[in-house]
């Protein structure tokens, strides 16, 4: 049985992002960052629509949704790979939190596709996975846009953050995170 998997394509960013950073006049870094966020997501909105495209009916449906969603996981990659400007430093963990729940949702999808079967466990948790990658993609957005994401599960402390020390997150005290 082949299930489909849903995307909603992200926006691209280039009016708001080109006004945000040419605006404050922008630096090469900040117009190579303007750049690179602009590719992701048009590369994120061309893989979204190619898996919305594929037929579930279609005999070569799982092999294009797992190479797209191979596709789609180099992008998060690369994404966190990115030179990340200081003005945007709180992108750089959501990159990289996206980037690991993305690679970790293709190797469940992979999984869950294994030896010409189907696991509906293994795919519900690809699929929670990818969900996480897609809302911190969300959050990145936002963020770009100078705008504060919204959601239950977020809070925001203001200030530099030097104050704080890191959280030592053993087996006993860590969670799941959403």
């Amino acid at each position: 049985m082949i299930k489909t998997v849903k995307l909603a394509p992200a926006g691209l960013l280039l009016f708001t992002l080109t006004i945000l950073l040419i605006g404050c006049g922008a630096k090469q870094e900040l117009t190579d960052f303007k750049d690179s966020m602009n590719s992701f997501y048009e590369e994120i909105t061309n893989v979204s629509d190619s898996i919305n495209a594929i037929d579930p009916q279609s005999p070569d449906a799982v092999s294009s949704l797992l190479e797209n969603l191979s596709i789609m996981e180099e992008q998060f990659r690369i994404l966190s790979e990115t030179e990340i400007p200081e003005e945007f430093s709180n992108v750089d963990i959501l990159a990289d939190d996206a980037a690991q729940y993305m690679t970790e949702a293709l190797r469940l999808y992979e999984e869950a596709y294994s030896n010409s079967s189907y696991n509906e466990y293994v795919a519900q948790a690809a699929g929670e996975n990818y969900s996480r990658a897609m809302k911190r993609l969300s959050y990145i957005a936002s963020l770009l846009k100078g705008e504060i994401p919204t959601g239950d599960d977020i809070s925001f402390t203001e200030g530099d953050g030097s104050e704080f020390d890191a959280i030592d997150m053993t087996e006993e005290d860590s969670g799941t995170e959403d």
